[in-house]
Order: C-alpha cells, then structure tokens, then sequence
C-alpha cells in the first residue's frame, strides 16, 4: 500500500463541522485549503498563493461565515454576530477602517472561539483578554505567542479598540431579530465593563519652532517620477502637505484625498476648501475658510503644476488616478525631520501637528474650532487635542493678581 505523502505545514480553525484546514505539500511550496463537505471528507481549493498568514486569515474567515451561515436562528455564537457584524457595516466604512474591523474580527473569533456562546460573555474573558492582549501574550489576530522574546506589548488605546468591535458587533446583535420576533441578543453582554485607558497617554505637540524648521527643508525632499531610465527626480508635495497640515488642521488622509475642484478661491475673505465625505474618518462632509497662507501655497502649486477640474492635489507618482499613499507621505515628513536635524515625536507623526493647530485656538470658540478642524463635537477636542501649555497656564496662575489690581 502507498505510503501517504505527509504534509510540511497544517494549520486549520473554526469549530466542528465549519472546520476549515490550510496546507502546503511541498516545503515553501503551494498552498491549499481544504472545505468540509456535508457528506464528510474536505474540498480541497488551491489558494494560488504561498503567503501563510494570508492563508490563515482567510481560512479564519471562511470557517467564522459557515460557522455563522448567515441565519438569525442558530445559537448566537462570536462567528455568526460577527459575521452579522460585518455584513450590517459593510460599505460604510472606510477602507482602512474596514481592514481594522475585519482584522479585530478575525481576532475574537480566534480567542473566543468561533463557537463560543455570546450570551456567556462576561467580566472574565473581558478582563482575560485585556491583560494578555496587553503584554503581548496574544498578538493582533488572536494568534498566542508562546516565546516570552517574540512577545510585543500594546499601549491600552489598541487594546480598547479591539474591545470596541467586540462591543459593537454585540450591540448591533441586540437590534437584530430572530424569525420568531425576538431580539437575537436581549441584552448587551459587554454593559457596563470597563475599558482600559492610558494613564499617561502621549499626545506630542508639535510646536511653532518644529514647524517652521521643516517648512524650511521641504522643498529639499524629492519623489521619483516614472520607471525604469525613463525615471526623473521631482520636488515632492512635502511644502504644500506641511502648509495644510500646520494651518487648516485637518487629518493627512483627508488632506492627502483633496481635488482641485475642492478649492474655491472665490469664496470667502482668502479662499474656502471642501473637505469630502468619502476621505473625512467622520464620513462628512465640511467646508473651511483657509489662511492667506494657505493660498499663497495652493496657488503656487496650481502655477507650477497647472490642472483644473475633479484632479487630485496630491496624486502619485506613477498613477494619477489616486492619491498619494499615506506610507509615502510619511516617508517624505521623516526626511524632513533628518534634513533639519530633528528628534522624531514619540508616538505622533502628522497628528501633532493637529493638536498644535487646536492649541493654538484655545482662547476661541470651541464649536467654531471643532467645525474648522473637522471634530463632531467638542468633547474630544479639549480633551485629546487642545493641551495645556506653559502660556496660558501662567496667564491662569497670574488671572487673579490681575482681578486683585484691578480692584484695589
């Protein structure tokens, strides 16, 4: 009799009957995935891939819809809320956002099970993953990291997103109902649990020094144009980028997705820009007057870089039919940082220099301020955003002095 030909790499997932298995045969060789047929035995796919991580996600996401099967009737269980989960918010999320979501997903369903019953989470398995999440015990896609050395720990705010998902994909289960007209979940079984938040959390500012230092070498960062020997070196949109950045306080993705149909200089004392909804992490839609600044900067870069119309300010270098990436911009800004001799800001890159341009304003309007900025409400605005400074805290300290004078 033949002897089987053993595999060099198995991995499989999903609970009993949704089980789902990768494989390859050969050592580096092609992968397959192997899907349970009802009547027993496997269906064995090639993935026409040899990316094994990639293999597993999408062996875990496979095994997380069978085990869902898309019906409200079975048991309630982290695949099929899940999968509800996704299905409600698909095409309502960002692209980014979307792969996060699918990304903590995948994640549950592997700590939890596939088949764990969602009525029977508690404060146990909240505060259990909260604590190996937190040191690394089980990396981003739930996988466990048994070497204590490969461990990497995550601050709380990750931590805090990842129970995110999981409190929404159970919130949405609550107003989802059974064909017998009850609620698929009666209640939210993550209430009242607390998430973990930084004690000290970093919230870097970059100030006006920091900014006038990289204005001053960003014209020296260059991109390259084209492939091959028909390459050329160009100027980046480093200058433009920064002068957006620093004065308008707007995210780079949304700075990095503007048009040139978005910039009015017609209206308003210097100009109004359109922020789109489609780039806004907001998903809305806002228009901003600008700085004289600001204009001066997009109407040099009209001059040398003449277009009109629904054309992106910022495309890519060898595709102008999208914008540049945000990993390229940040490329640009790190250069940047070296060319003017300056320390990288621990745990912020383009965000602190939001949080300078909200700073700056905190004497003003806050509803005016979070309408400019692009913040749906006030609250995080002062909160994450506006920070103390030493300015304004020596104003508050001499503010009663001042009062004593005055009325003596």
């Amino acid at each position: 009799m033949p002897r089987r030909k053993e595999t060099c790499w198995t991995w499989s997932t999903g609970a009993r009957g949704s089980r789902v298995r990768v494989w390859e045969r050969t050592p580096d060789g092609p992968l397959y995935i192997g899907v349970p047929q009802r009547g027993g035995g496997y269906r064995m796919v090639a993935l026409r891939h040899r990316d094994k991580e990639r293999a597993m996600r999408e062996a875990a996401t496979l095994a997380a819809r069978r085990q869902g099967g898309g019906s409200l009737d079975g048991p309630v269980t982290v695949a099929a809320v899940m999968d509800l989960y996704l299905r409600a918010t698909r095409g309502h999320q960002r692209p980014e956002h979307r792969a996060e979501v699918e990304r903590a997903t995948e994640l549950w369903s592997r700590f939890l099970g596939g088949s764990f019953d969602v009525r029977q989470l508690g404060a146990r398995q909240w505060e259990d993953f909260t604590a190996r999440r937190a040191c690394g015990e089980i990396d981003a896609r739930g996988v466990p990291v048994t070497d204590s050395e490969e461990r990497r720990p995550v601050h709380a705010r990750q931590v805090a997103k990842d129970l995110k998902v999981l409190r929404s994909a159970c919130r949405r289960a609550t107003m989802e109902r059974r064909t017998d007209g009850g609620f698929l979940l009666p209640a939210d079984p993550t209430r009242g649990l607390a998430l973990p938040a930084e004690k000290n959390p970093r919230r870097p500012l970059a100030g006006e020094e920091r900014f006038l230092k990289l204005l001053a070498v960003a014209d020296q960062v260059t991109m390259r144009v084209g492939r091959g020997r028909a390459a050329r070196v160009e100027p980046s949109y480093l200058p433009l980028l920064l002068r957006l950045a620093g004065d308008t306080g707007r995210r780079i993705g949304s700075i990095l997705g503007l048009r040139w149909s978005d910039w009015r200089a017609d209206q308003g004392t210097y100009g109004r820009l359109r922020w789109r909804a489609e780039e806004d992490k907001v998903g809305r839609e806002w228009w901003t007057p600008v700085t004289p600044e600001v204009r001066d900067a997009l109407e040099t870069a009209r001059r040398r870089r003449p277009a009109v119309g629904d054309v992106l300010l910022f495309p890519a270098p060898n595709d102008a039919t999208r914008h540049v990436a945000r990993q390229v911009a940040d490329r640009w800004l790190r250069r940047a940082e070296g060319l003017a001799g300056l320390d990288r800001l621990p745990g912020g890159l383009w965000h602190p220099f939001r949080r300078r341009w909200a700073t700056l304003r905190k004497n003003l309007s806050a509803k005016d301020v979070a309408a400019v900025g692009g913040w749906v409400d006030t609250t995080t605005l002062q909160r994450c955003y506006q920070l103390a400074d030493e300015g304004t805290m020596e104003a508050v300290m001499l503010h009663g002095r001042t009062q004593r004078a005055q009325q003596g």
